[in-house]
């Protein structure tokens, strides 16, 4: 009997994305203490894009027979 491994094929960079989307997070909540209206705006921006990019990575991975059967 074969056993199949069900993996992320894109687990490592979705979870680079997600610690540079923590860092990103972290620079905003500065930014707006600060009241840095145009560093808030840019950062916005680019964790629109990094998020953009993690579901494109998720939506590239195989579907499970759980996502099938939803």
């Amino acid at each position: 009997i074969l056993k199949i491994k069900n993996t992320m094929k894109n687990r490592s960079p979705i979870l680079n994305k997600l610690d540079s989307i923590d860092s990103n997070l972290n620079k905003l909540s500065s930014f707006l203490s600060r009241n840095d209206r145009e560093s808030v705006s840019i950062t916005l921006e680019t964790l629109r894009e990094q998020l953009d990019q993690v579901r494109l990575y998720i939506e590239s991975e195989p579907l499970s027979s759980y996502d099938l059967n939803k």
